[in-house]
């Protein structure tokens, strides 16, 4: 099964009531989303959110930490989304013109009541939070992030990928950061070994 690979940021700055993230209007869609794209051949998950963010908001950004994935199906393509922390570092005019016609610098709050899709509120709800990108790293997250790595590995393979397994295992890992952020780390090792069973099946698959 095809696989539509895209990637994208939550682009943060600083403004005197607090941090603020950038939102874009997308005119075709008449939606409000994270600003994202697909990966053009040959480049990997964060030059493409990177790239992206550029052109669909005119920020030159630093890449900070992991903030999130989603997976969907638009139509009868699988779609995986991947969402990166990144910090201002300076705005110019947009490059995606006939994409984007409007870029919005929200609180948090103000942001997830703008976005219209439930899964990148989702991303942002829990991303947003300070005391959870600052968690330690344990030997728990040290597996997550390394389980992560493979699954991004398998779906940049050329090789025909099941798109619709590898967004139900990055969607378990995702939920696997979130029990590790609770303190649920016995369920959080759970949902990590049944990602793991699910990769080396579908690596045999391939």
């Amino acid at each position: 099964m095809a696989l539509i690979r895209a990637a994208g940021g939550l682009v943060w700055r600083s403004g005197p009531d607090g941090p603020r993230v950038a939102v874009v209007h997308r005119p075709h869609r008449e939606d409000w989303s994270l600003p994202k794209g697909k990966l053009e051949e040959g480049e990997s998950w964060a030059a493409a959110a990177v790239r992206e963010v550029r052109e669909e908001t005119g920020c030159i950004v630093r890449l900070g930490a992991w903030a999130g994935s989603t997976w969907y199906l638009p139509r009868k393509t699988p779609k995986v989304v991947l969402f990166w922390h990144m910090e201002l570092v300076r705005q110019g005019p947009l490059e995606a013109v006939d994409e984007v016609d409007e870029v919005a610098w929200l609180s948090p709050r103000e942001a997830l009541a703008r976005l219209d899709h439930g899964n990148e509120r989702a991303v942002l709800r829990h991303a947003a939070d300070p005391a959870l990108r600052a968690a330690p790293q344990s030997p728990a997250r040290a597996a997550l992030g390394a389980a992560r790595a493979r699954v991004l590995r398998r779906a940049l393979e050329p090789l025909e990928v099941d798109g619709a397994a590898l967004g139900r295992i990055l969607s378990r890992l995702d939920r696997a950061e979130r029990c590790l952020d609770a303190g649920e780390e016995e369920r959080a090792r759970a949902l990590l070994e049944r990602s793991g069973r699910a990769l080396a099946l579908l690596a045999r698959a391939g």
